[in-house]
Parts: structure tokens; C-alpha cells; sequence
């Protein structure tokens, strides 16, 4: 099974190391050893053995990470569930699997460079650490948000509109992975730095991050008046509720200007700038260059 999306024209060959499955009851090409897989658990209870060596279930909705290693075992059970099967290549070029090795441990040292920010983003699928499996519970909010990310996934693979698909594509599952990683990091199970409701607030800024949000738009969600809210998250994260979404919305910019080819306007469009000019405004002020001399660099 060719576990990529090649593109249709026969004009010149692309491949683009993703490929979705969505299954019901079983996941035909999970112990593929040539990828790692995404499983978002949407419905149903999956009870497995991992490795030979641990047997236990995960609930719905989920996010489960598996490395091209992993030897998953399903046992009778029903579910439904996408499965993204990719290469961690995909993300950047360095991240061949024979650059891997030591699950990635080389790159996990590299504080402060950009290299170890796409390297957190398959961080999860490589190190496990003291537990066999990883997995991260999603609100709703959050499978809605990562449904539709997965919707345009699929559209730009199958459809190929124009040139930019491969990126585009790419694109949007460097947000995905961007999104969960922040469903795994304020995941009452995975990090308990944060108070219920500012893990909320992050989940919430995380899952709109494309739309237009506004003090009034956080006030409103979360029944809380402007100053108590902005004391509360600058006392648990050191920066008020809308410099946090700023941080994000930077973040996931800077990933698209250096792994992707997507263009600088659609970029700030997908990050709810509708002026072009005033997205470059403001990464010039975050990050101290324009997004054009930073995808440059």
C-alpha cells in the first residue's frame, strides 16, 4: 500500500509523505514500519497492546501517537477513527529517519533554534519516555478544530488546485500538529502548571487561532470581567490573554514562512490578518525582521 499522495498531472512527479485513512473498527495499515501515525480517535473506546508489552485502552476523543516502530496490536472493540500515516521528512528535510536515531535525542539538545521547534512538533511520536504509548484527550472544541484541519488536509491532496497543494497541504498539517501539541501540553494528564480555567483559555485561543478574537470575544466565552482575566493569565504565564494569542499566531506563522512556500498574504489571512501589510507590521515587531526576510534567512 503506497502510504503518500503522488500528483495527478503527469507533468513532473511530486510525492508528499501524507496519507488519511479513515477506518471504523480497525486500522489496516497501522504497523506500516515506513511511518508514523497520527490516530485521531473520534468515537468508541480502542483497547490494544502495544509492543507485546502493554495492554490498555484509550477513550474517545483522543489523539494517539505512534512512531514507524511501534508494533500496535488492536484487540475487539469498536471505533471510529482518522489515521494520518506520514514521514517525519514531511515537517522538515533533516528528519530522515537515519537522523533520528536515539529518538531524536541529537535534536531535542538544540534549545533556541529553529530546528528543535520542528522538531517539537513529532517530539511525541519519538520519545516516550517513562510510558509506552502517548495519547492526549481532546475536547470537543478541539476535535472540531482538528476535523477541519484534517477536511482541508484531504481537499488540497485530492483536489491538487494549483501548485502550492503540496505545501498547502503540508501546511495545514503543521498546524494540526501545532494544535495538538498545545491539547497535549495543558492536558490535565500531561502538565498541571496551569489552573482549570487558563488551560481553557489556551485550549480555546489555540482552537481559534484563524479567527478574529478580541477581549470581548474571551470576556464573553468565559463569563469573566477584562481585568481579573488578563491578572489571572499574566500571573500564570507571565503575558496578558491577547500577547499569548500573538505568541501563538507568530509561532505557527514563522513555521509556515520556513517549511512551507505558501504565500505571505495567505498566510496572514489564515491567522485572521485581513490586510497583508498590517501582518507585516506586526511580525516585524514580534520578530524583528518582515516575514519575507525571515523565510529568507
Amino acid at each position: 500500500m503506497k502510504l503518500y499522495t503522488e500528483r495527478k498531472a503527469n507533468d513532473y512527479e511530486r510525492i508528499v509523505d501524507i496519507y488519511i485513512d479513515k477506518s471504523e473498527n480497525s486500522l489496516p495499515y497501522i504497523n506500516d514500519t515506513s511511518t508514523c501515525k497520527l490516530i485521531i480517535l473520534k468515537k468508541g473506546t480502542i483497547s490494544f497492546c502495544i509492543n507485546d508489552n502493554f495492554d490498555g485502552e484509550i477513550p474517545s476523543p483522543s489523539a494517539i501517537f505512534l512512531s514507524n516502530t511501534d508494533k500496535f496490536l488492536i484487540h475487539n472493540c469498536k471505533f471510529k477513527a482518522t489515521t494520518i500515516y506520514f514521514k517525519p521528512s514531511v515537517i522538515n528535510d533533516s528528519f530522515e529517519y537515519d537522523n533520528l536515531t536515539d529518538n531524536g535525542e541529537n535534536y531535542d539538545t538544540m534549545y533556541a533554534t529553529t530546528i528543535h521547534q520542528d522538531y517539537l512538533l513529532i517530539r511525541n511520536f519519538l520519545k516516550k519516555e517513562s510510558h509506552p504509548i502517548k495519547s492526549t484527550r481532546l475536547s470537543d472544541d478541539s476535535l472540531l478544530n482538528i476535523t477541519r484541519l484534517i477536511r482541508q488536509m484531504e481537499k488540497e491532496l485530492s483536489v491538487q488546485y494549483d501548485g502550492f497543494w503540496p505545501c498547502r497541504s503540508r501546511s495545514y498539517f503543521i498546524e494540526l500538529l501545532f494544535t495538538i501539541n498545545f491539547c497535549y501540553s495543558t492536558n490535565p494528564y500531561t502538565l498541571e502548571s496551569y489552573s482549570k480555567l487558563t488551560t481553557q483559555i489556551i485550549d480555546y485561543l489555540n482552537q481559534h487561532i484563524s479567527d478574529i478574537i478580541t477581549l470581548d470575544t474571551l470576556t464573553n466565552q468565559f463569563h469573566i470581567n477584562r481585568n481579573t482575566l488578563n491578572d489571572l493569565f499574566i500571573q500564570e504565564t507571565g503575558m496578558t490573554c491577547l500577547s499569548f494569542l500573538l505568541s501563538l499566531r507568530m509561532d505557527l506563522a514563522k513555521l509556515w514562512l520556513r517549511e512551507t512556500e505558501i504565500p505571505i498574504a495567505e498566510i496572514a489571512q489564515r491567522l485572521s490578518y485581513l490586510d497583508s501589510n498590517y501582518f507585516t507590521k506586526v511580525f516585524r515587531k514580534s520578530c524583528g525582521c518582515s516575514p519575507s526576510e525571515y523565510r529568507n534567512q
